[in-house]
Order: C-alpha cells, then sequence, then structure tokens
C-alpha cells in the first residue's frame, strides 16, 4: 500500500491532470462560454413551448449571427452528446455548467422554504392548504434588478383531468401579480375539486403530523390500503373512488412536505421527507436546476429558473419553470409533468 506522502503526491498529480484537461477543453471550445450559456437559457425558455424536433434547428437559429463557425459548434456539441436541442441542453448544460466557470458567475442569492406572510402581500387563511412555498430567489442575485420572486408548488395543478380554465390558474400554469418581493394571486380556486374539503383535510394533516412527530402514529400512505395493486384494477379502482384518493394523497403529500421543510430547517440538509419516514434516499437534493444569469436591457417577459418540485414535495412536478414579466407586474408559473 502507498505511504500517505505517495498517496498525496498521486493525489496532487490526477488533480493537476484534470485542471490541465479543463483548460485544454475550454480552450477548445469555439464560441464563448457566456455565450453557449445564453443558449442553454434560450433551449430552456423554448423546448418545454415547441418542443425538440429531433435536430439543431433552435440552436442553430439562435447561435446565427452570434457564432462565426457554425460546422465547428455542431460538431463540438456532438463531441458532448448534442446531436438535437433537447441534448444540447441535457449533455452539452450538464458537462458545462455555469458553475464550472465561477470567474465570470457571481453566486445566487436564495432562500428555502420561506413563509407564506414572505410570498404573499394578502395570504388568505386557505392559501395555506393549496401553496407550498419552495424557494425564494432576489433577483439581484441573478443581474434582474431589484425584487424577490417566489417559487411555489401548488396543490391541483398538473392534473389535465380537471381541465380548469381559470384565467389565474390552469392544470398546466399559475399567475400572481407582483409587486417586487410578494405575490397576489386573484383566481378563483372554487373551481378546484375537492377545494371545500381542504381545511377538513389540512386540520387532519396537521393532527397526524403531531402524533408522528410524538412517536403516537404512523404517517398515511398516498393511497388506501385497500386500493388494488394491478395497475388496470387500481384506475378503475381510483376513478369510483376519487375523492377518497385525493384525500389520501393530500394528507401523504402534505406532511411530506411538511418533513422536508422542518428537517432542512432542523440540520441545515436539503433532504426528501421520505428518507426519514420511508427509508428512501438520504443523499442531498438540489435547491434549483437552473437559475438564469441575466445582462443588459429588459424584455417583455423572462424566464428567471426552475426548480425541481418532487425535490420539495414528494409527488410533486418535476419542474416549474418561473418567468417574470415587467412590464405588467406578474410572475407566471409552467408546470411540467412526467
Amino acid at each position: 500500500m502507498p505511504s500517505r506522502t505517495e498517496q498525496e503526491r498521486r493525489k496532487q498529480l490526477s488533480e493537476a491532470a484534470a485542471q490541465a484537461q479543463r483548460q485544454a477543453d475550454v480552450q477548445a471550445m469555439p464560441l464563448a462560454p457566456t455565450l453557449l450559456h445564453e443558449l442553454f437559457d434560450e433551449l430552456d425558455q423554448r423546448l418545454p413551448e415547441q418542443g425538440c424536433h429531433h435536430d439543431l434547428r433552435l440552436t442553430k437559429g439562435f447561435l446565427q449571427g452570434r457564432a462565426a463557425d457554425w460546422p465547428a459548434v455542431r460538431a463540438w456539441l456532438g463531441e458532448w452528446g448534442g446531436f438535437c436541442d433537447c441534448e444540447v441542453l441535457a449533455n452539452v448544460g450538464n458537462h458545462w455548467p455555469r458553475e464550472n466557470f465561477p470567474e465570470l458567475y457571481f453566486k445566487p442569492q436564495v432562500r428555502l422554504f420561506p413563509e407564506l406572510q414572505d410570498v404573499f402581500a394578502d395570504a388568505q387563511p386557505w392559501f395555506e392548504a393549496v401553496f407550498f412555498p419552495l424557494l425564494s430567489v432576489d433577483l439581484d442575485s441573478v443581474g434582474t434588478g431589484p425584487g424577490v420572486v417566489h417559487f411555489v408548488s401548488v396543490h391541483g395543478n398538473g392534473d389535465p383531468e380537471l381541465a380548469l380554465r381559470d384565467d389565474w390558474f390552469a392544470f398546466d400554469r399559475i399567475r400572481f401579480d407582483w409587486d417586487g418581493p410578494r405575490y397576489r394571486f386573484g383566481g378563483d380556486m372554487g373551481m378546484l375539486p375537492g377545494f371545500d374539503q381542504l381545511p377538513r383535510w389540512l386540520a387532519e394533516a396537521r393532527r397526524l403530523y403531531a402524533a408522528y412527530l410524538a412517536g403516537a402514529a404512523s404517517l398515511p400512505s398516498d393511497s388506501p390500503p385497500d386500493a388494488p395493486q394491478d395497475l388496470m384494477e387500481r384506475l378503475m379502482w381510483a376513478e369510483a373512488n376519487h375523492e377518497r384518493l385525493a384525500h389520501q394523497r393530500y394528507l401523504s403529500t402534505t406532511i411530506n412536505y411538511w418533513i422536508t421543510r422542518d428537517k432542512y430547517r432542523e440540520t441545515g440538509r436539503f433532504v426528501q421527507g421520505s428518507a426519514y419516514t420511508e427509508g428512501a434516499s438520504a443523499d442531498e437534493r438540489q435547491p434549483f436546476e437552473r437559475l438564469i444569469q441575466w445582462h443588459g436591457p429588459g424584455l417583455q417577459r423572462r424566464k428567471i429558473g426552475t426548480v425541481i418540485g418532487y425535490n420539495y414535495k414528494e409527488g410533486a412536478e418535476d419542474r416549474i419553470h418561473l418567468f417574470i414579466e415587467p412590464g405588467r407586474r406578474q410572475v407566471v408559473q409552467r408546470f411540467g409533468w412526467t
């Protein structure tokens, strides 16, 4: 076995080789890192709206007139697994995140699990049953000017069967008026099925969580115990027992959110609540998937970034994309689901 001195020498050689390789890779880039990250931001905004056509049309369109040598850029993207627009964002973006260039970017200032009164200027009693604050972002720290925005998970979004048609709230998006630091919501949540039951369900969740913390009760699963396991039977059962199933899922997902939040406040580690209740992965999660650095003049709509909802709340959104519209003083969230 090598001596401690030899181990340290080998480690230093390995780190030096990795650093030299990184510098060589950076010098081989046919476009500036800042332009590459602007491309990622563009794709992050347009792909959810337009989809990937299994080619590089969005990438090429954005770089037209910005990158001098498109054939060289296309070949370089392919070396990093970027053969179509979605692969450029996923594969190339994974290899070349902003974090690799600390000298170019300043660090976003974020706060996990803000209080409802910090998110909403006019918080109503029912807000606690519907809105689950995840992350606040200081806009000045991402180059967008003064203000704060908040990512919020929303009960009832993401289910196309609801077919919600409120101007403020639909199954795939929600809109807030925005005064700079806080939100106002003017939608009619009464259209949400089971909305009149939510105060009772929330009170029940509180009682269950208190009993769980005292060691006097176990937590509910997201399905009643007599739900069938066979997929087709389960779907038929769920249709016939919609309210019962919604009730059970509301209890389990709400309590999971509280556990994730409270354990983060207690330990400083951002770990999904299921790790404490079900023995699931105890790996730390990322508070956001991507926040976008802005420089230059304002736009009609700006994407601030993306968080993964189920990092915060079990059974929640794959992704929450947040946009601001400075001229209209509004914030729009779009929800992505598998």
